[in-house]
């Protein structure tokens, strides 16, 4: 197992001024993504450590976010075509992340306490067993040459010639108009929250995720005391909408096991099924307390 200094993580931030171009600031912004992007390649194909794995998604979705809050200054058919290969690339790593996710929550030990272990002992080994298999399938599709290509590709967006009145605009001005549209869809996808269903839920996840990945691209233009409250509400509120799609999804992983191992796991499946009901509903009581906060959190832009 690699240890957790072989992990790159996400930690390098472009240096902002207020008075820099939309242009520079892009272009620095991208190459960050693109520097974790590469550092997580290599060890993601080995598949030594979960974590690369996810550090890997984290820096496709970064480089995803910045292609969508840049979007108006880029050639709307290139962008759309690297954007979506990207999105392909980011689903390719999905599986294998399910089951380190799945692994894990058997590996809590507050999830199972110990003398109901023996119940679970067999479909954990299985899940490790898928767990595994989803990495290899993963190691093998992975091309980093491919994966360059687009790197590269995304990057050739910061170099334009003849740049628009938007790419010369100051970066806070642009930052701005970003923001306040990001917050707003997020609070109407959210208005009725507590009657909102699984699909709507990831919805907003989805939406509350590009509003935090834009938030950190433009936080520093701001003194930290004023972001810090409204990012920590938009983080809490994240990790607990991504608290129950990891349920959803851990659900989904454990109704196939069942279906293919009726007869060895039925009884294990069911306890695990209500386990993970559980804590969705102990994230749903989370993401309602959340979003109240959230709602009258001060927004720093303003």
């Amino acid at each position: 197992m690699a240890t957790s200094q072989s992990v790159a993580k996400y930690g390098e931030h472009v240096r902002l001024k207020a008075n820099m171009s939309v242009a520079a600031v892009l272009a620095g912004t991208l190459a960050t993504c693109t520097r974790h992007i590469r550092a997580n390649i290599s060890r993601s194909k080995r598949g030594q450590d979960p974590e690369c794995l996810h550090q890997l998604r984290v820096g496709v979705r970064r480089l995803r976010a910045a292609l969508s809050v840049y979007r108006d200054v880029m050639p709307s058919g290139r962008r759309r075509a690297v954007g979506r290969a990207f999105r392909r690339f980011e689903h390719s790593l999905g599986p294998a992340r399910d089951w380190d996710v799945l692994v894990g929550k058997f590996d809590q030990a507050e999830y199972i306490p110990g003398k109901r272990r023996q119940d679970f002992s067999g479909l954990i080994e299985l899940a490790k067993a898928r767990r595994s298999e989803a990495h290899d399938r993963l190691a093998k599709a992975l091309k980093p040459t491919e994966i360059t290509k687009l790197l590269r590709a995304a990057q050739q967006f910061a170099v334009r010639r003849g740049a628009g009145p938007t790419l010369r605009m100051p970066i806070r001005k642009f930052a701005v108009q970003v923001l306040e549209s990001r917050d707003r869809k997020a609070r109407r996808l959210g208005r009725h929250i507590r009657s909102l269903g699984t699909t709507k839920l990831h919805r907003l996840r989805i939406c509350v995720k590009k509003l935090r990945y834009a938030s950190e691209f433009f936080e520093k233009l701001w003194p930290q005391a004023t972001t810090e409250p409204y990012m920590e509400l938009l983080k809490q509120l994240q990790d607990e909408l991504g608290e129950m799609q990891d349920a959803v999804s851990a659900e989904r992983l454990i109704t196939d096991v069942r279906k293919d191992h009726r007869k060895d796991f039925g009884h294990a499946a069911r306890l695990a099924k209500n386990r993970i009901k559980t804590s969705r509903q102990h994230a749903r009581h989370k993401i309602n307390h959340h979003w109240r906060n959230f709602k009258v959190a001060r927004r720093f832009w303003r």
